[in-house]
């Protein structure tokens, strides 16, 4: 059985008092590599002990078989991974691929866990489930991101449940802090298609000769000799990487949605062993992959996804006694597009408006030290400098420059306001200028975490 961290205990806990108020769609937000698989198992395995039968649904082969794994340490049986041919009305635990449910007469459940539920793909079996036996719904996301047409979160869930962020979770060493180098490039004459830039245009423009060198100079100059996986736009930009790797005597190897399990196994376990291994990857290991080991992320491609582009660094942050700070190699100027990965966000169930940002806009440069600071910061991060220019340094095109890593310094911990007393909650409250308000409140939720039996009424 796993031991959760406290934030992981606090999140859960927001999520059951959320529950126990009635509120039956709740969305856990957390980064990518906090443990939110072990936090939902967690949760799963409370409403099992109740006799209630849930489902987890997850998008990709990758994550039913990171739900399986964790399930099965939970010792939580027995589950069935629902297959075309295969039901068992009388499992407590099931498992699916939204594409194969679709193709399957739905039963009911008293809790459903949706993986990865910032995607479009869940809304209309969620819709259908609702009509069918309103259970609760527990949403897990690292990136509550929705744009353009796609619907809106909060159509679909009633409360988000957020308590640590990337900084945070670093100060406690719960994350491994970066070192980012980005450049400042134009891609402002790319094609987009949707909310992305268009396959193929950002595909052409990432597949030149000029290109390829550029990213092995830069993993020469930034990340030569560390663990890294590599992720590109397309099958053939992947390839070509993996080759030009090797012809510069670098061991590498390619996975994409076509390599087979056995040969995807071997890599990953080369991957895992190997010091100095390199992956190349078309959207493989963007979720359902978890390697403490790994120490450099080469991002070799630019996205107007910012879902996308967290998922991605974060692969490299996950935790490991000795991993002092992994690399994180820009070449589609992402950072500039969407901040740095680990800046603070404002999530928000509403869809971010038009011409809007997340919570944090554009950059900052001290002129002191060239670190990067959010727009809204008015000193300098790293050094502390007073920051007087409103709009972002304008780097030569392709010009890099390093994200310091030293931008955590002087972030507050996560303070851990579940077990905190009453006199600890207002002290808190008075040093961060919160409402008086505040303390009853986070000491309200802690007595409904500690009463709440959210899975003792049946379905509605």
């Amino acid at each position: 059985m796993f031991t959760l961290f406290p934030d992981q205990i606090e999140i859960e806990n927001l999520v059951l008092s959320y529950f126990a108020q009635s509120l039956r769609r709740v969305l856990m937000v957390s980064p990518t590599g906090s443990g939110k698989t072990v936090t939902f198992c967690d949760i799963v395995s409370k409403a099992i002990a109740k006799g209630k039968r849930v489902l987890v649904l997850c998008h990709r082969d990758e994550l039913i078989t990171s739900a399986k794994e964790k399930l099965n340490e939970f010792g939580i049986f027995p589950h069935l991974i629902i297959a075309k041919s295969i039901d068992n009305p009388a499992a407590l635990c099931s498992v699916a691929s939204v594409s194969t449910l679709r193709k399957r007469n739905l039963l009911t459940y008293d809790l459903v866990v949706i993986d990865e539920a910032h995607r479009c793909d869940f809304d209309k079996i969620i819709d259908q489930l609702v009509s069918l036996c309103n259970p609760y719904i527990l949403g897990v996301t690292a990136s509550p991101v929705r744009t353009g047409a796609q619907r809106c979160l909060s159509t679909i869930y009633e409360a988000m449940a957020e308590v640590a962020t990337i900084k945070q979770l670093i100060s406690n060493k719960r994350l491994t802090r970066a070192r980012h180098f980005s450049p400042k490039k134009d891609f402002s004459k790319i094609k987009i298609t949707g909310n992305d830039y268009d396959l193929h245009a950002i595909s052409d423009a990432f597949n030149k000769a000029e290109m390829y060198d550029g990213m092995i100079d830069k993993y020469r100059e930034f990340a030569e000799g560390t663990k890294t996986i590599i992720f590109n736009s397309n099958v053939e930009n992947s390839l070509i990487t993996r080759d030009k790797f090797r012809e510069e005597g670098y061991e590498c190897e390619h996975i994409d949605g076509n390599t087979p399990g056995w040969k995807r196994r071997d890599i990953l376990k080369d991957l895992k062993h190997k010091p100095n291994f390199i992956v190349t990857n078309c959207d493989i290991l963007t979720t359902g992959f978890d390697e403490k080991t790994l120490t450099t992320v080469l991002v070799n491609r630019a996205t107007l996804s910012l879902a996308l582009w967290l998922q991605m660094c974060g692969r490299g942050a996950r935790a490991l006694e000795g991993k002092e700070h992994f690399n994180i190699v820009d070449m589609g100027a992402n950072a500039w597009r969407h901040l740095p990965w680990h800046f603070d966000r404002k999530w928000s169930l509403k869809k971010k408006p038009k011409g809007k940002s997340d919570g944090v806009t554009g950059l900052k440069v001290c002129k002191a030290c060239q670190a990067l600071n959010s727009s809204s910061a008015r000193k300098c991060c790293e050094c502390g400098t007073e920051l007087t220019n409103p709009v972002e340094k304008m780097l030569k095109n392709g010009e890099f420059m390093e994200i310091t890593s030293e931008m955590e310094r002087g972030v507050e911990a996560y303070f851990d306001k579940s077990k905190a007393s009453f006199k600890e909650l207002h002290k808190y409250a008075k040093q961060k200028g919160y409402s008086p308000g505040w303390a009853k409140v986070q000491y309200d939720l802690q007595q409904k975490a500690k009463e709440a039996e959210p899975f003792s009424r049946g379905a509605k």
